[in-house]
């Protein structure tokens, strides 16, 4: 399983620790040697019983190498799949270059990295049942099961339901609710999808005559942008923005030949957010519904749409990481002792269900869950104080 892997970097950890996953790895230029480790490995790689995942990053040397690379992907160059009405909008470019050199020969080495990548992608094919433009003004004729009045109990008749029942909020929505394109009042629109990430990683390395020291830092961020749906609600999608950094710094001493000790110390910080795509609140609408700045919207309408905008949310982490290890060779012997230790804190504000969700099924009220939307007769609501 995924969440029982330990994740290292240079000999720290590299592990998020509040979701069990990995944080981010160098461009494969900047990786020396990694390996996993399935079973039988030694007591001081603990905290994962799946697996353990070591990464060790480059170096620079005496001599100055370094490289570039490119890989794009675009949809301007690819061909049309047989079954889809056109090629698809994938563009994606992802590019770095690293280098490596001397500082002072055969002391003092560095070694620098960066990576790119843009996405920019159109989602075609989404779909939703939505309000046919004739249900959008009350004629809810084509739907065989008599819809009654909730506040009434008495039936609609001819499933003619008064506009003037609809409630603000619902009629507010219905104006970003696109008219169906096909006849079975379904709506297929696009989703845009924009990502980026930029990574940089810098290494200095000081060899002495019996230590061995070492100062490594990797950034990457990652943000993901929302769709506000101010144009088609459906669309409304949250996006991310997503900063992730890791210093680590060792210093290997060779006591005797037979004597090592490493000690090792790391950090790591992950300041994750989330972006809601909503372009307004329950409350603009006017709904008595309490809401956060910046909004969001949660609304299910069983077997015709659901709108989500993602809740805004901040998750900062700070992992702090020691270890020391202790390598004794006696004859045939190769003894180990050590120890480890390991902080972490976490600063959540998150506003789940802090602007209330809601959810129109049709079992009950009017007898259909679009109806019951334009109504306002939700038939479940959930509203909670989030997450800190």
């Amino acid at each position: 399983r995924a969440g029982m892997v330990n994740y290292n970097m240079d000999g720290g950890s590299n592990q998020d620790h509040y979701t069990n996953v990995n944080n981010p790895f160098p461009n494969p230029d900047a990786i020396e040697e990694f390996s996993v480790l399935m079973n039988s490995y030694s007591a001081e790689y603990g905290r994962g019983s799946g697996a353990v995942v070591n990464v060790v990053t480059k170096s620079g040397t005496n001599t100055l190498h370094g490289s570039l690379f490119e890989f794009l992907r675009n949809g301007d160059m690819d061909a049309r799949n047989f079954f889809a009405a056109h090629a698809d909008k994938l563009k994606q470019n992802q590019f770095g270059a690293s280098a490596g050199g001397q500082i002072v020969k055969n002391k003092l080495f560095f070694f620098g990295t960066y990576q790119g990548t843009q996405i920019s992608n159109v989602s075609s094919g989404n779909s939703a049942t939505v309000p046919t433009a004739a249900q959008r003004v009350g004629d809810f004729s084509s739907i065989q099961r008599q819809l009654v009045n909730p506040s009434t109990g008495l039936p609609f008749l001819n499933n003619q339901i008064p506009v003037s029942l609809f409630t603000g909020a619902s009629q507010k929505i219905l104006q970003l609710l696109p008219l169906p394109t096909a006849a079975n009042g379904v709506s297929y629109y696009d989703l845009p999808d924009r990502e980026h990430e930029n990574q940089y990683m810098g290494r200095v390395d000081y060899n002495m005559s019996k230590h061995r020291i070492y100062g490594r830092y990797l950034d990457s961020r990652y943000p993901k942008d929302p769709v506000v749906g101010d144009k088609n609600i459906l669309t409304s999608t949250r996006g991310y923005n997503l900063v992730s950094q890791s210093a680590s710094a060792s210093d290997t001493y060779t006591i005797t030949p037979s004597l090592l000790n490493s000690f090792v110390v790391s950090y790591n910080r992950n300041d994750g957010k989330v972006v809601s795509g909503a372009p307004f609140s329950m409350t603009d609408l006017g709904s008595a519904v309490t809401s956060t700045n910046p909004p969001e919207l949660s609304i299910a309408v069983s077997g015709y749409f659901t709108i989500g905008s993602g809740h805004p949310t901040e998750i900062d982490r700070n992992n702090f990481h020691f270890s020391d290890t202790l390598h004794w060779i006696k004859g045939s012997h190769d003894l180990a002792m050590g120890g480890d230790f390991m902080r972490m804190n976490v600063n959540i504000n998150n506003t789940y269900r802090q602007n209330g969700a809601f959810t129109f099924k049709g079992t009950g009220y009017s007898g259909n869950a679009l109806s019951d939307f334009l109504l306002g007769d939700a038939q479940k609501f959930i509203q909670g104080e989030g997450e800190f």
